[in-house]
C-alpha cells in the first residue's frame, strides 16, 4: 500500500494553470474579507507548481505580475505562509492532512489581528486534469458559501 505523502502526491502535485472561479467572490465576502482582498483574489488568475521529495512538498503560486510565493509542508505538520506586504494581507499557520477519499484539506489558522483575523479551509480534489480547490470560513456549514477555484494540468 501506498503511503500518505505517496497518495496526497498523487491528488495534487502537478503544474496548475487557473481555469475559472465558481462563487469565490461571493465566497470571500461572506466570510468577511475586505474590498481590497476580495479585488487582489479576483484579479488574479494563478498558477501553482506543487512537487514531492519524500514525505515533503513544494508550493509555489504564481500570483499575476508579483513574485512567486513558495513554501514546503509535509502532511499533518504547520508551516508558515506569508506574503512579503506590510502590514501583510495574510500570514497563516498551515496545515495539510490527506482525507479519507484521497483529496488533501489544507487548514489556515490566521496569525493576523483585527478583521483581518480569518480562519479558512481547503479542500483540494483531483478530477481528471483538473484541481478543484474548495474553500470556506472555517467550520463553515453553510455549503452555499463556499467558493471554487478551478485549476487545470499545464501540460
Amino acid at each position: 500500500m501506498s503511503s500518505a505523502a505517496e497518495r496526497a502526491g498523487n491528488a495534487i502535485c502537478g503544474k496548475w494553470k487557473f481555469l475559472r472561479d465558481e462563487n469565490t467572490k461571493e465566497c470571500f465576502e461572506a466570510m468577511g474579507y475586505n474590498d481590497k482582498v476580495v479585488q487582489f483574489v479576483m484579479e488574479n488568475k494563478p498558477s501553482m507548481t506543487v512537487t514531492r521529495d519524500g514525505d515533503s512538498f513544494g508550493m509555489t503560486y504564481q500570483l499575476g505580475a508579483g513574485k512567486p510565493m513558495s513554501y514546503t509542508f509535509k502532511l499533518e505538520e504547520k508551516v508558515t505562509v506569508k506574503d512579503d506586504n506590510v502590514p501583510p494581507m495574510y500570514h497563516n499557520l498551515e496545515t495539510f492532512t490527506l482525507q479519507d477519499d484521497g483529496s488533501v484539506k489544507c487548514v489556515a489558522e490566521s496569525q493576523l489581528d483585527g478583521p483581518g483575523k480569518i480562519d479558512t479551509e481547503t479542500v483540494i480534489v483531483r478530477k481528471g486534469n483538473e484541481l478543484r480547490n474548495y474553500m470556506c470560513k472555517r467550520g463553515n456549514e453553510d455549503k452555499t458559501k463556499v467558493g471554487i477555484r478551478v485549476m487545470v494540468l499545464d501540460a
